[in-house]
């Protein structure tokens, strides 16, 4: 589910559940989580933090810088199409080497403000369609 859609309860639950499930299957105590879609709803790090996480990425785009908060992690994805010389980049963390990806991380969240999330995904599945037809074709 959208995560932002989930009360108190549902969000301890999905995270909670899933950090048992990885923790008996792998043997192992599970610390980091990720945002798979949607926004983080208020209170949203409390949760986490009362579940066990100690770490937590979100779906933004950024730098993240010794002392920012633990829970609320941006990350930098690494896609389909990337170049090797962004991604160097962003590896070397070149000052510049993200803006790309966050303007077209705002144009996404504006995007999802205006026409809700089902909204956006009913757009951007014919969209993606698209670009991987013609990603095929190159």
């Amino acid at each position: 589910p959208f995560l932002h859609r989930l009360d108190r309860t549902g969000i301890a639950r999905e995270y909670g559940e899933s950090k048992r499930m990885l923790e008996d299957r792998l043997g192992a105590a599970v610390h980091t989580a990720s945002l798979p879609r949607g926004w983080e709803p208020p209170e949203f790090e409390s949760v986490i933090s009362e579940v066990g996480y100690r770490v937590f990425c979100t779906s933004r785009v950024a730098w993240w810088h010794p002392g920012a908060r633990p829970l609320s992690v941006p990350r930098i994805g690494v896609r389909r199409g990337m170049l090797p010389e962004e991604f160097a980049a962003i590896a070397a963390a070149v000052p510049r080497a993200i803006w790309r990806l966050q303007a077209i991380d705002a144009a996404k969240s504006v995007a999802k403000r205006c026409l809700g999330l089902d909204g956006w995904q009913r757009l951007r599945r014919p969209l993606l369609a698209f670009r991987y037809r013609h990603e095929g074709r190159a």
